[in-house]
């Protein structure tokens, strides 16, 4: 076996997920500049922030796994972008990034650039606008916004959501050690001609637990929006929110005719079920066990919606050919290609939605540089008939989160 060639990676690949460490470390010989070190050093100081707590893995997985990596320890002078590219030169290699002005620069510099899924740079839905309302040059950006609502003034895409939040009101955990951000103020959705307030559930359905899942509640129960993509990683509460307004749409509101829940049997999209003993409803039951504990009623009422004809569940391999009416919910959507995931949402008539479901930082193999969750959401960002947000937080436990950070 011949010897690897080399890469260098910035400082933003190192706040992917494990698995596009891995997958590198694998394929290539990952050179890592000082200053990459030091950038992941000073992002971790505050551990509740979400870049930092990010850094703080990267550098763990480092010193788990030291021996998989090059360090170069030559020091470079200009910006950290700069050092980075220098150390590409010198070892005359290609970079891993997903920066665009590193993009740029390697360009012109003629260096081959890779990029990987899941970066800070994918579109995911929403934009956080941080103020200043002591500042009046801020108070006036922010008057622009709510006197011309109609002028796209902050170039979004339709149906991106707008954060906005005041950096005179800092927010701190516990004796406030812990910086963990600022006040939310308020949040809007720019829906192609003005900015609008967003529209939650009843609380006695669901409330959501932060400005992110406000976000994909609105999105969800918006009937304009008939594509929606709720993306993130485990324990965000994107399956329970998605099966929790499906179940509202049909059983409470009658907005749709049935709940159709669509899961792979495998982790390969499309894989067949096998030739263990039973009928499909028996092979493939414990799948949408997933989804049925957030129905209110649980199993006993998902039996009930099935015999009265307001729930059916799919595998995506026997679905060609069907036409589907209802509340579509699509699990686990980040093993599926692009042609599975226009095979599945092709199936959809009038008057019908289709959610996808899943967290591509949890995929692996070939899925990890192409993928059809990715692709469906960078192609159709500007489809007026398509909602996309990425949550970031779990809110599940905080024992959760431990077993979350493993490497």
């Amino acid at each position: 076996m011949g010897e690897k060639q080399k890469i260098v990676v910035d400082t933003n690949i190192f706040m992917e997920s494990i698995d596009v460490l891995k997958k590198l470390t694998e394929d290539y010989e990952v050179i890592v500049p000082l200053i990459t070190l030091e950038e992941l050093d000073n992002l971790k100081d505050s551990r509740s922030d979400t870049r930092t707590h990010k850094a703080r893995i990267a550098i763990k997985y480092l010193n788990k796994n030291y021996d998989d990596f090059v360090f170069d320890n030559k020091e470079y002078e200009g910006k950290p972008d700069n050092q980075i590219i220098s150390v590409a030169e010198d070892y005359k290699c290609d970079m891993a990034t997903n920066d665009i002005c590193v993009k740029v620069k390697c360009k012109i510099k003629n260096i081959n650039v890779l990029s990987f899924i899941g970066n800070d740079q994918e579109y995911k839905g929403y934009r956080i606008l941080e103020v200043n309302t002591n500042n009046d040059d801020d108070n006036e950006l922010l008057a622009r916004i709510y006197q011309h609502p109609d002028e796209n003034i902050l170039d979004l895409y339709i149906h991106e959501y707008l954060i906005i939040r005041d950096k005179a009101v800092p927010l701190y955990e516990g004796d406030y050690e812990y910086k963990i951000g600022y006040k939310t103020i308020d949040m809007l959705r720019w829906d192609g001609n003005t900015y609008t307030k967003l529209k939650y559930p009843p609380k006695r359905v669901i409330t959501p637990l932060n400005d992110l899942q406000a976000c994909a509640l609105d999105l969800l129960g918006n009937k304009d929006i008939p594509i929606r993509v709720i993306a993130g990683n485990f324990g965000s509460g994107k399956t329970m929110m998605a099966t929790v307004m499906g179940v509202e749409a049909v059983e409470q509101k009658g907005q749709y005719s049935k709940l159709v829940l669509v899961r792979n049997n495998d982790t390969q999209a499309g894989k067949e079920i096998g030739h263990l003993p039973g009928d499909i409803e028996e092979k493939t039951g414990l799948l949408f066990k997933t989804m049925y504990q957030h129905f209110p009623q649980k199993d006993y009422q998902a039996e009930k919606m099935k015999m009265e004809g307001r729930l059916e569940c799919h595998i995506p391999y026997f679905m060609k050919g069907l036409s589907i009416s209802g509340y579509m919910l699509v699990d686990e959507a980040e093993d599926l290609t692009l042609k599975d995931i226009r095979m599945v949402g092709s199936r959809i008539e009038e008057d019908s939605c289709v959610n996808f479901c899943g967290d591509w930082k949890q995929t692996g193999g070939k899925y990890l540089s192409d993928n059809g969750m990715i692709q469906l959401i960078e192609q159709t960002k500007e489809e007026p008939l398509v909602g996309v947000i990425v949550l970031d937080e779990d809110v599940r436990s905080s024992a959760s989160r431990v077993f979350a950070d493993l490497i």
